[in-house]
């Protein structure tokens, strides 16, 4: 994408645009001015921020004291840079953050592509409290096989199990950092409406594009 859009809704059926982020207003190299990817929000103490992926390999923040902005960047250079992704052991490619809300108040990143880390965030959202922590799947599957996972790792909570997901696919632990032992796929193919089925069954079964398109 070219920008981020921020919307609101007062019913998740009727939405107006708030505002617009332009990648020119965050730490983005100019390379990466037509390369917005995922993003994602959290809000502490009254205040919000916005966690962007600035082209496929780094991590921003800004900061604002409404959903919608108007936006801060107080730090003036990635939060997660590429040079952290490549010093990693394993390395990982940085981008597509999810930033979670314990319930004890603690919150946490968690970034990577195929290769998944987390760290707990510092009071002032904008700062790691720790060395990342690599994530550790048992018996890892996705779309691109056995032991892989993909991009866009995200992470919730339900009563005290953890949930760490990639695309359709998720495993569960005790603890944020896991270990996670992989459980299975939320798609049930027979729950898709014909019209809406790819009809690929070239190949094993997690390949599907049914599966790999979410």
């Amino acid at each position: 994408m070219r920008d981020w859009w921020v919307w609101s809704s007062p019913d998740l059926v009727t939405w107006t645009k708030v505002s617009t982020l332009l990648p020119q207003d965050t730490p983005a190299p100019s390379s990466a001015y037509h390369s917005c990817w995922a993003t994602d929000g959290a809000t502490r103490a009254g205040a919000y921020y916005f966690y962007l992926s600035i082209g496929s390999d780094q991590v921003a923040v800004v900061n604002g004291t409404a959903p919608g902005g108007p936006w801060t960047d107080a730090l003036h250079k990635p939060l997660l840079p590429a040079s952290m992704g490549s010093s990693l052991n394993p390395p990982t490619t940085i981008r597509d953050p999810c930033v979670f809300a314990d319930d004890d108040g603690e919150q946490y990143i968690v970034f990577g592509t195929f290769v998944y880390y987390i760290a707990r965030l510092g009071d002032n959202m904008m700062s790691l409290a720790e060395t990342p922590q690599l994530l550790t799947i048992v018996n890892a599957l996705g779309p691109y096989g056995a032991n892989k996972t993909d991009d866009k790792p995200f992470l919730h909570k339900y009563g005290a199990v953890y949930y760490l997901s990639w695309g359709c696919f998720y495993a569960m632990a005790s603890s944020p950092y896991g270990p996670y032992t992989y459980v299975g796929t939320v798609v049930n193919t027979t729950n898709i409406s014909p019209a809406f089925r790819m009809n690929d069954t070239a190949g094993p079964w997690y390949s599907h594009q049914d599966y790999a398109d979410r």
